[in-house]
């Protein structure tokens, strides 16, 4: 459905991006109105998908091996190294797996966990098969999903005229006052209290009623109370609640769990938080009150959560009011797709808008969402008229020193500080007397890395976790670069491999660049230790004396890892007199000459160390798609439109795209040492913490320090971080420039959304750390506003 047209299809000559002189001829163009507007959606939403396919290509990995990973319950799932860095792969995401040594054959697999190691894949029709998919190597091709977007496509054909061009209402509703509250914090506050009135009262009639709530404002307890009144107030009222992301939508069902009684009597059908069937970790506090997949009597449920895109699995024609949480966030397509009589759109337009990645489809208004839109044209909500929109102004998160700037930016100065102070808030990490200490500004003279630079001079020393990734990857490469066999792998082919291990060693490490020399010489210094430390071992065991004991092989992870490896193949002398050497017959088909080595199989590595791969011959397969049991595995409510794919999708390029991505690793030094000054100095909960960077690079660097340190600490992009809370917040900007150029881009600055995000993400009187790469640094769009 929804097919895409041929002319969005073409790339420009100088880059990805597409020709946006194709859409001059569209409504794309002109005014929106009724007339243009399912076409000029329809090519936004065109122009997005082709987009999205390109960018998630760049994912894909070439030449890889699968480890594989047995579950409790015994179904198989395979570990991928997780070399992703846009964080464009999601759970549930179908992949293609090409076999490079098996005929080409393809496998079709869902990514069912991911972190930042590993990618977890559920592989699909396994039934009947006769061979290890650990034997051998894969392409491995991500598909797109069209299901969003056919979704979308189907939500504008089938519009409702009033809630995308409102007029006003001639039916004069009167806003009752309501007299007993749930929640007396609402009740207190005037811009709340007001709000769920208008709501419950219907003022705004079929046009959307907006609830803007900047952050801190209180806007989800709002949404809660109006829920709450709504169910009192009228035994026929069905409410959906629905939101562009799981967790925003999370944050709603956990308010909710609170007034469970009031709802119902029975709390587990209070209300209904419908999940994914490829979701794997939903909140356990919402465990009594959650489904995935299909619902059978949905009606008897006077509330409904769920994302906005899993609303279209459902007939929901029972629902008599929609409100979208964070609505600001989804695109307008989206926000249509929930049926229902009245619609409220709780968020704010002006914190970061719908994430679009075609430039095209933003430059023509995918970026916009409905609730800005209708703010920023219709005059129903021009004049803040309270029947149609509430602003909430009172801030109970941030300190005024916080909330100043973006106040005064974006907000008119209507913006109220009523935060309370505690100990964290009072927290002077810098020991100075100043009217402003909730937030720091660490300008850092410091140097940016970018991804694809040419590699830098470095120390020689090697650190223990490049050691140790050094021989996870050797594993999975041992077949050739440790293949004494001339006659099946020649040298060429061996430095080939080693050329390969390098360049996954320095994608998934930040300490520096290895040349594949410098790993393969270090692997042979490896080797050469591990036999030295089990050579000493079993000299000890004929020395006599008291003493302590030595310390054994394999009380050392590095050393039990590396003789795992080393220790199944044992070279020895042929003695024709004696059978021993042959009693196992590991040489298939040969003869063994006499007086020449022999190489003789010891007990597969497995029957001690568990974790250890195992690499065996490979059986030749047919270029085909595996269909045996293609019924199987097959996630309830989902259909197989994962995408289309060609041959020309299963090529392998000569080279992939890297993209542009930046770290910067002295700041990540002045994070360190923040962050240990707020937890032992100041006793600052490692769970009040979140550290945002730029970059997703940053983000990978920084995140690996958090982990190697066991840490409780949230690192994230802005995108990832928008509608989290924390106590405190650290930003690295990461860039840094020796001396000022204008012509570099800094869209994190220049991005005034993205600006008052950074700004307004901690709770009441907090640090704000912004690490600044160089205070050289600017962004005229900043400030000049």
């Amino acid at each position: 459905m929804y097919p895409i047209p041929e002319k969005y299809s073409k790339k420009k000559s100088d880059g990805d991006d597409l020709d946006v002189d194709v859409l001059r001829k569209t409504s794309l163009s002109s005014d929106l109105s009724k007339d243009s507007y399912k076409e000029h959606f329809h090519n936004l939403l065109w122009l997005e998908e082709v987009q999205a396919k390109r960018d998630l290509q760049k994912s894909n990995l070439y030449d890889v091996r699968l480890l594989k990973l047995e579950n409790k319950k015994g179904a198989a799932r395979y570990l991928l190294r997780n070399k992703d860095k846009s964080n464009s792969i999601q759970i549930g995401a179908r992949i293609l797996l090409k076999a490079r040594d098996l005929g080409n054959k393809c496998f079709v697999a869902i990514v069912k966990d991911i972190d930042n190691t590993y990618i977890t894949l559920k592989v699909l029709r396994l039934r009947g098969l006769q061979y290890d998919l650990c034997d051998t190597r894969f392409d491995v091709v991500f598909l797109l999903s069209r299901l969003t977007f056919v979704n979308m496509h189907a939500a504008v054909e089938q519009f409702t005229i009033s809630k995308i061009f409102p007029q006003e209402s001639n039916d004069d509703t009167i806003c009752s006052r309501i007299d007993r509250f749930f929640n007396q914090g609402v009740k207190m506050n005037m811009g709340q209290r007001t709000a769920v009135e208008c709501i419950v009262a219907g003022t705004s009639g079929a046009a959307p009623f907006l609830l803007h709530g900047p952050p801190g404002t209180g806007k989800t307890v709002t949404i809660v109370e109006a829920i709450l009144q709504l169910v009192i107030k009228n035994g026929s009222n069905r409410i959906l609640v629905c939101a562009h992301s799981n967790t925003a939508v999370d944050n709603v069902a956990c308010l909710l769990l609170k007034y469970t009684k009031i709802i119902s009597q029975d709390p587990k059908k209070a209300f209904l938080r419908i999940n994914s069937a490829c979701r794997t970790s939903p909140p356990e506090c919402l465990k009594d009150v959650s489904s995935s997949g299909k619902v059978a009597k949905m009606g008897r449920y006077r509330i409904l959560l769920c994302t906005l895109n899993l609303a279209s699995n459902f007939d929901l024609k029972f629902i008599t009011h929609t409100i979208i949480d964070e609505a600001a966030q989804a695109t307008e397509p989206s926000c249509l797709i929930p049926k229902s009589e009245k619609l409220i759109l709780s968020g704010d337009f002006k914190q970061l808008g719908p994430v679009v990645v075609s430039d095209a489809a933003k430059k023509f208004g995918l970026g916009i969402s409905l609730m800005e839109r209708l703010k920023k044209t219709c005059p129903l909500y021009a004049e803040n008229n309270n029947k149609y929109i509430v602003m909430l102004k009172n801030n109970y998160r941030s300190d005024a020193d916080i909330i100043k700037l973006p106040n005064l930016l974006f907000y008119d100065g209507q913006l109220k500080a009523m935060a309370e102070t505690d100990l964290i808030s009072r927290t002077n990490i810098l020991y100075e007397d100043e009217p402003c200490r909730a937030i720091v500004f660490h300008g850092v003279l410091s140097t940016e890395k970018k991804v694809g630079d040419p590699p830098r001079k470095r120390s020689p020393n090697w650190q223990m976790s490049e050691k140790m990734l050094l021989v996870d990857l050797v594993a999975e490469h041992f077949s050739v670069v440790e293949n004494k066999r001339t006659d099946a792998v020649t040298m060429k082919q061996k430095n080939a491999e080693w050329v390969k291990i390098s360049e996954e060693f320095n994608s998934q490490t930040t300490f520096g660049y290895r040349t594949a020399e410098n790993v393969k010489a270090q692997w042979e210094s490896l080797k050469k230790s591990t036999k030295k430390e089990s050579s000493a071992e079993r000299q000890s065991l004929f020395q006599t004396g008291g003493g302590p004991s030595k310390p054994k092989l394999e009380d050392n992870p590095l050393y039990r890892k590396i003789f795992a490896l080393i220790s199944t193949t044992v070279v020895g002398l042929v003695n024709e007199y004696d059978s021993d050497n042959m009693s196992n017959n590991h040489f298939i088909n040969e003869e063994i000459p006499s007086n020449t080595l022999a190489s003789t199989k010891v007990p597969d590595v497995t029957d001690i160390f568990v974790a250890a791969p195992i690499y065996s011959m490979s059986m030749p397969l047919s270029m085909d798609i595996d269909t045996s049991g293609q019924n199987d595995d097959k996630p309830q409510g989902e259909t197989a439109d994962w995408g289309d794919y060609t041959p020309k999708l299963l090529q392998t390029p000569k080279s992939a795209s890297t993209g542009s991505d930046y770290s910067n690793i002295d700041e990540l030094m002045y994070i360190k040492k923040y962050v240990k000054k707020l937890i032992i100095t100041h006793g600052v909960e490692e769970e009040d913490i979140g550290i945002i960077a730029t970059y997703s690079s940053q983000v990978a660097l920084i995140k690996e320090w958090v982990q190697k340190n066991h840490l409780k600490i949230d690192v994230e992009t802005v995108d990832a971080f928008q509608g989290q809370e924390k106590r405190v917040i650290l930003i690295s900007t990461v860039r840094g420039k020796g001396k000022q150029t204008t012509n570099v881009k800094l869209g994190f600055i220049t991005d005034a959304k993205a600006l008052q995000i950074r700004c307004k993400q901690n709770h009441l009187r907090d640090q704000l750390s912004w690490r600044h790469g160089n205070r050289t640094q600017s962004g005229d769009g900043v400030r000049e506003s």
